[in-house]
C-alpha cells in the first residue's frame, strides 16, 4: 500500500535529484550530452541521434566531436520554455522533479489515470519540461503546493498537524463518525462537498476548508 494511505501517514519523500552537472566553458555555464540527457530524462544517445538533429534545437556552443559537445544552459532553458509552461531557471536544474510515474506513485493511482486525468486538470501545475509524452516532468514543489494550497499538508485521519487535504478517514475523524457512516450516508447528501482530488472510489481527498464550510452551514454527522 502506498505510504500516503498508511494509518501512520508520513509526507512522501522527495524524489531523487537527477545529477545534472554543468561545466563552465569559456566563462559560460554549459551542459554536456550527459547533463542534457539527465535534465530531459532521456538517454545520452537520444540527445546525440535525435534531439541534436532537430532544426529547432539549439546549436552546441562548443562542438568538438559527436561525443564532446556543450550547449549553453541559457539556450537550452529558452528552448524548453513554451507559453503556458513552468519556466525553469538555472537554480532549478537541481530541483526535485516528478514524471507521470512519480505523480502516480505520489497520489496512489495508475500512470494512465495520472496522464489522462490528473495532468489534464485545469488547476494542475504546468510541466517544467514538455519535450514529449516520455520527456515531461513537473517540479516536485509545484505538485505539493497544488496538493496543499493552504500551506498545510495532505493526510489521513489527522496524522499531520494541519492538513489542508484529507481522505475519507480524515473526514470521518473531523466529523466524529465512522468511515462507513461517512461513505454510506454523509457522502450521499446533496450538499456535501465534492472531492478536491479523485483517483478512484478508494483514493479521493477533500479540502479541509470545504468540509468546515459545510459544517458551518449546518451540516452534521
Amino acid at each position: 500500500m502506498n505510504a500516503l494511505h498508511q494509518p501512520s501517514f508520513k509526507r512522501p519523500a522527495a524524489p531523487a535529484v537527477a545529477d545534472i552537472a554543468t561545466a563552465v566553458m569559456n566563462g559560460v555555464q554549459c551542459l554536456d550530452t550527459s547533463g542534457l540527457a539527465a535534465l530531459l530524462g532521456c538517454a545520452p544517445h537520444h540527445v546525440r541521434h535525435h534531439l541534436g538533429h532537430r532544426l529547432d534545437f539549439p546549436a552546441p556552443f562548443i562542438d568538438l566531436s559527436p561525443r564532446l559537445r556543450y550547449w549553453r544552459v541559457i539556450d537550452v532553458l529558452q528552448w524548453l520554455y513554451q507559453p503556458g509552461m513552468r519556466a525553469l531557471s538555472v537554480a532549478d536544474l537541481g530541483a526535485p522533479r516528478l514524471d507521470v510515474g512519480g505523480i502516480a506513485d505520489l497520489l496512489g493511482c495508475s500512470r494512465q489515470h495520472a496522464t489522462a486525468v490528473i495532468a489534464k486538470r485545469k488547476d494542475f501545475p504546468p510541466p517544467c519540461i514538455n519535450v514529449s509524452n516520455r520527456m515531461r516532468t513537473w517540479l516536485y514543489r509545484d505538485v505539493l503546493a497544488w496538493l496543499a494550497p493552504q500551506g498545510g499538508e495532505f493526510g489521513s485521519g489527522g496524522h499531520t498537524a494541519a492538513p489542508a487535504i484529507v481522505d475519507a478517514d480524515g473526514v470521518a475523524q473531523m466529523l466524529g463518525c465512522t468511515r462507513e457512516h461517512f461513505t454510506d450516508r454523509l457522502l450521499r447528501q446533496a450538499g456535501f462537498p465534492q472531492p478536491f482530488l479523485y483517483a478512484s472510489r478508494r483514493l479521493r481527498w477533500w479540502r479541509v476548508s470545504d468540509v468546515l464550510a459545510w459544517q458551518q452551514k449546518g451540516g452534521a454527522a
